[in-house]
């Protein structure tokens, strides 16, 4: 990958000579891998804007190539820096239908590849469509291995046999380790593949416990008239 940006400062100091500020620059290593080098400035100090990659834990050390007045020099010690990468979950769309169970999948990628684990909770959430009704809820963590990228969590959607409007529900990313969530949540929607329904009484498609009345008429003005009998 490309790695992830990040700011490297080393402090070029002495002691020996009061009044004189070192000059030259300082090569800058992750893991002993070189990746750039900056000049240093008039208060001793060389900064360097660098890709760091993978995500993770990265040893930082620093070599300065010394001037007219100062000898070469290198770091007696490796700073630690940990990269973290973003974590971001997909939107996905889902064809309901009538006779067996479906599958979404919504994917969560890292921003980039990592040397450390990332895990993070993820748990669906009603909008229009409800679980146990229009599919079935799921939560738990998921775990992304060194050098993984991309993971998905599968919600089973139930079959229908009646008209519904499309509906959706979410996945919410929380609780992530090793990693940052640019994106908390992803929308799943489900559509119908049942077409208009017929004329007459059918079952509210957002709560099957209520009929509706379906009509249809030319275009225009139409006038309905509704008569009520007396229930014996």
């Amino acid at each position: 990958g490309e790695g992830l940006p990040a700011s490297l400062v080393a402090n070029v100091l002495q002691s020996d000579a009061p009044g004189v500020e070192p000059t030259g620059s300082v090569n800058f290593y992750a893991n002993g891998n070189l990746l750039g080098s900056a000049s240093v400035d008039s208060t001793g100090k060389a900064s360097l804007s660098a890709a760091l990659a993978p995500a993770g834990v990265q040893s930082i050390t620093a070599s300065y190539s010394g001037d007219t007045n100062f000898h070469a020099s290198n770091t007696s010690s490796s700073s630690t820096v940990t990269v973290v990468p973003s974590i971001s979950a997909s939107n996905a769309t889902v064809t309901q239908s009538t006779t067996s169970n479906v599958i979404a999948n919504l994917t969560v990628t890292l921003s980039s590849a990592s040397n450390q684990t990332i895990t993070v909770q993820y748990a669906t959430a009603d909008g229009t469509a409800l679980a146990q009704q229009d599919y079935m809820p799921v939560s738990g963590t998921l775990t992304f291995a060194p050098g993984q990228t991309s993971t998905t969590v599968a919600v089973t959607v139930l079959s229908h046999t009646t008209f519904q409007f499309p509906k959706s529900f979410s996945l919410a990313l929380s609780n992530a380790q090793n990693g940052a969530i640019s994106t908390p949540a992803a929308t799943a929607t489900i559509n119908s593949t049942d077409g208009l329904p017929s004329a007459g009484s059918a079952a509210d498609p957002y709560d099957p416990t209520k009929t509706d009345l379906v009509v249809y008429g030319t275009a225009g003005n139409d006038n309905i008239q509704i008569k009520a009998t007396k229930v014996p």
